[in-house]
Formats: C-alpha cells, sequence, structure tokens
C-alpha cells in the first residue's frame, strides 16, 4: 500500500518527532492515546489547450505551480511515487508529439521525449521507469534510459486496410501487477 503524503503522530495535541526515534524516546508511555493524522490525496493536476500545467493542492497548505509545456497538453499522468508528473501534447511544431516528465516539487522539467506522432494519452508502469504513450497509430514505450520504442501487433505495423474503418489507438494502459 502506499504511504499517505502527509501524516503526523499526535500525542494529546502535541506532535510527536518525525525523526525516526522510537515511541519510547518521544516519551510515549504504556496506555497511551495517540492519534495518527494522514491526508491521501490532496494534490490534483490540471492541463489546458493552451499548454500550461497546473498542479493544485486541494486543501490551500502548499503553494500551486504552473509552468508551460510550450504544446497543447492532452495527457497528465503522476508516476506512482508521486514525485514525478508525465505530461503528453498533441504536436510539436514539426508534427510529433513530445512528452515531458516534472519534478513535483519544483515543476522543473527532467526528461523530454520527442515522438514520431501525435500523444493522445500516457500512463506510467508500475515500476515508475518506463511510461506507454498512444497515438493514433502506435503505442511507445519511453524510459529515462531507453530510446523510444514503438509497440505493434505481431511485431508490424498493422496495415490501414485491415483497420476498421478509421479506427486508431485513443489510450493505453499498464497492469497494475508489471
Amino acid at each position: 500500500a502506499a504511504l499517505p503524503s502527509f501524516r503526523r503522530l499526535l500525542k494529546g495535541g502535541d506532535e510527536l518527532p518525525g525523526n525516526g526515534s522510537t515511541l519510547a524516546e518521544a516519551g510515549v508511555a504504556h496506555g497511551d492515546t495517540l492519534t495518527l493524522v494522514a491526508r491521501w490525496a490532496s494534490v490534483l493536476v490540471a492541463s489546458y489547450r493552451d499548454g500550461h500545467v497546473r498542479v493544485l493542492d486541494t486543501t490551500g497548505t502548499d503553494a500551486e505551480l504552473c509552468w508551460r509545456f510550450g504544446d497543447a497538453a492532452v495527457a497528465i499522468s503522476w508516476c506512482g511515487d508521486g514525485q514525478r508528473l508525465a505530461v503528453a501534447s498533441i504536436f510539436n511544431a514539426d508534427g510529433r508529439g513530445k512528452l515531458g516528465v516534472y519534478a513535483r516539487a519544483s515543476g522543473q522539467q527532467e526528461e523530454v521525449h520527442q515522438l514520431d506522432g501525435p500523444a493522445a494519452d500516457a500512463h506510467w508502469a508500475p515500476g515508475g521507469a518506463d511510461m506507454a504513450v498512444a497515438d493514433p497509430d502506435v503505442v511507445r514505450v519511453v524510459g529515462p534510459s531507453k530510446p523510444v520504442r514503438d509497440l505493434r501487433i505481431g511485431g508490424a505495423a498493422v496495415p490501414p486496410s485491415v483497420r476498421l474503418g478509421r479506427a486508431q489507438i485513443t489510450a493505453a494502459a499498464w497492469s497494475p501487477d508489471g
């Protein structure tokens, strides 16, 4: 199970130190009542057609972050550890999509992957190293130390004549168990 993004332990209204000391070292005796305060999902992210991405804290306790990815942001996905955010765009100036990876705490761009086609969807793999990015014709696997890999049916692209009408890939998702 994932740990909460924020947690505190209280004894009689006083916060116990979060420095790794034991309960006994923090002055907790047998029979004392403790209160665990945890906040789970309180951060949302929104993407805009003009390329802006905004990280919003629903509690109002943390500062909001806002930056511009440069193109229309069409898909956003949190990494499983909650520390990185992937943002996919529809088109770059040369007609290709791109995928950016940003640090949650600072909004700093960590990676940019140029894609061969427009991005339609993006999702992190359960381990947090790879991402699946869907475009109309192929699902791409993107990783920090790997080149972009295209996943195609049977090792070859499906010719347009085999498609039913104008069917296009619109989404991709990883199995939660890897």
